[in-house]
């Protein structure tokens, strides 16, 4: 913890410092500390949509829901490219039984990334969940066809599915990430 702690006061523009400061704080349990080294994150790097999310998941760590809120649309404001502050509000929306509120949260969380598959899987099993048979569908295509090009989306979607006791969906997606380490381990050789 020194070594974060000089780091930071060595250099209080060093977001990373205050970043990794938080973490440590946060896995001691010391919440008031990690959301000090959080927030000078976000005041040396006021484009920082992680700081910011961070902070939102101590908040919701300790229950306080709206604060939680505040800083994951905070996050969106300064870093209108951050797919992950939408998908924190999506979820922490879900988590409390907003599906529309969350459902909302990942539409938004597609048009900034459209390739952010842990999105595309979880609105699938949101609408699944809530009998939106099409759109879970929908969702789940989104997240196959970005798994036919990413071994990560694949091994995301494919865990979604075996939750789901899909497993002849599980295989084809194991398939697809074979084939793809297969092709890039080609195109390394050619």
């Amino acid at each position: 913890m020194d070594s974060y702690r000089r780091a930071a006061e060595a250099d209080p523009s060093d977001a990373e410092a205050h970043m990794a400061a938080g973490a440590l704080h946060e896995s001691k349990g010391r919440e008031r500390e990690a959301l000090d080294s959080y927030r000078r994150a976000a005041e040396a790097d006021p484009k920082s949509a992680r700081a910011h999310i961070a902070i939102g998941k101590v908040h919701e760590s300790k229950g306080r829901e709206q604060d939680a809120l505040y800083s994951y649309r905070r996050a969106a404001e300064v870093d209108p490219a951050s797919a992950e502050a939408h998908m924190a509000a999506g979820a922490l929306h879900e988590s409390k039984g907003r599906e529309q509120d969350a459902l909302y949260s990942y539409r938004r969380a597609a048009e900034v990334d459209p390739s952010y598959a842990k999105m595309h899987i979880a609105a699938g099993l949101l609408n699944e969940a809530i009998g939106n048979t099409p759109e879970s569908k929908s969702g789940y295509s989104a997240a196959a066809g970005l798994a036919c090009a990413s071994e990560p989306a694949g091994r995301a979607l494919a865990w979604a599915l075996k939750s789901q006791g899909r497993p002849s969906e599980v295989d084809e997606i194991i398939r697809n990430i074979r084939r793809l380490k297969r092709r890039d381990r080609d195109d390394r050789r050619e």
